[in-house]
């Protein structure tokens, strides 16, 4: 059952952005800022056809779907649902097997696409934020980034710099923004369900996998979807403000 819309001072409904919706965490993130309340407006590459923005919407009432791809046009496009954009859920990705993709084997392209994705546009979407969100005194900007950020893996020597760059942006933005009472917050997946990198058809008949779990993640098990929701949730609200600038590792005990 859906809440009853947070409102604001001025009664009208908290809205939250959400970008990459049906990837990596946006599933959790939708599901977990619906019951809070938000109206959640939202953004995925595959939204520039009608009939996807409408099938979405009919499974996930309380959502808005955009066709918006530019950074700077999604927070324009969010703000024609509300009069301030409470909070945003970057939640950014590459699809397998790119994330894999080794030095030698990257051209320039590659690497471009791989920062581009991963870097530039949970940048250039921060800096489209800043301007209407000290205008309305504030809300929560929380980037879905990864634990090879924080402990580098020798399989994607690629991914792992540009994991790490948007994680630092977090943590440097926040030195600045926090006291415009923008709070910045960045979680670091691995071993966690989700349809990008571990599906639950993987999870089910990868035996590999699950024995790389038992033995390396004391938790024993993958995350949910609706353990990073709930996460996301909390940071969204102004309950964790003091935590503002922080990386948390959502991944089981597997870091640190």
């Amino acid at each position: 059952m859906t809440a009853e819309p947070i409102q604001n001072a001025d009664q009208t409904p908290k809205i939250a952005l959400v970008t990459n919706v049906t990837q990596f965490a946006g599933p959790g993130a939708v599901q977990a800022l619906i019951e809070d309340g938000y109206r959640v407006v939202c953004h995925d590459d595959t939204f520039g056809a009608p009939l996807a923005r409408e099938t979405f919407c009919s499974a996930n009432p309380g959502c808005v779907a955009l066709s918006e791809q530019r950074p700077d046009r999604l927070v324009e496009a969010t703000l024609e649902h509300g009069n301030a954009i409470d909070t945003i859920v970057s939640n950014d990705y590459i699809p397998r097997p790119q994330n894999r993709m080794t030095l030698e084997g990257a051209s320039e392209e590659d690497v471009r696409r791989m920062f581009e994705a991963c870097t530039i546009f949970p940048i250039r979407l921060l800096q489209s934020a800043i301007k209407p969100m000290r205008a309305a005194g504030g809300g929560s900007v929380i980037f879905i980034t990864s634990s090879v950020g924080k402990r580098p893996l020798g399989y994607n020597p690629i991914y792992g710099p540009a994991r790490a760059a948007t994680t630092a942006l977090a943590e440097s933005a926040a030195k600045t923004l926090s006291r415009d009472n923008i709070l910045i917050y960045a979680i670091g997946p691995n071993f966690f369900n989700n349809p990008t990198y571990f599906p639950t058809s993987q999870w089910e008949t990868d035996a590999a996998l699950r024995e790389k779990v038992a033995r390396e993640v004391p938790l024993g098990r993958l995350g949910k979807q609706e353990e990073m929701g709930a996460l996301i949730a909390f940071l969204a609200s102004r309950r964790s403000a003091p935590l503002a600038g922080q990386f948390f590792a959502f991944t089981g005990a597997y870091l640190p």
